[in-house]
């Protein structure tokens, strides 16, 4: 829910905050397959009303690079109509 203009920023802010040999847990709604992010939008408006700013997982990568983490697991979990994106980046 954080506006696109900020989404760097906020993985900058809490890579930030990762100490060396620690983990950053990033977590986001899947942006595919399509059903899926309508289905996640869907529900964060009629529940949250909110609307789902999507974040491209590769630029969360990148973002999480330039910040000195390397990314050591990737997740797709899927239950129901949810669909998540998880990823764990460990600072060197």
């Amino acid at each position: 829910h954080v506006p696109p203009a900020f989404h760097r920023e906020v993985i900058a802010l809490a890579c930030e905050r990762v100490d060396k040999g620690g983990l950053l847990l990033y977590k986001d709604m899947a942006r595919r397959p399509w059903w899926l992010a309508v289905a996640n939008r869907a529900h964060d408006l009629l529940f949250a009303r909110q609307w789902i700013n999507y974040v491209a997982l590769d630029d969360v990568r990148a973002w999480a690079v330039e910040c000195g983490l390397r990314e050591e697991r990737f997740a797709a979990i899927r239950q129901l109509w949810y669909g998540h994106e998880m990823c764990c980046f460990r600072r060197k």
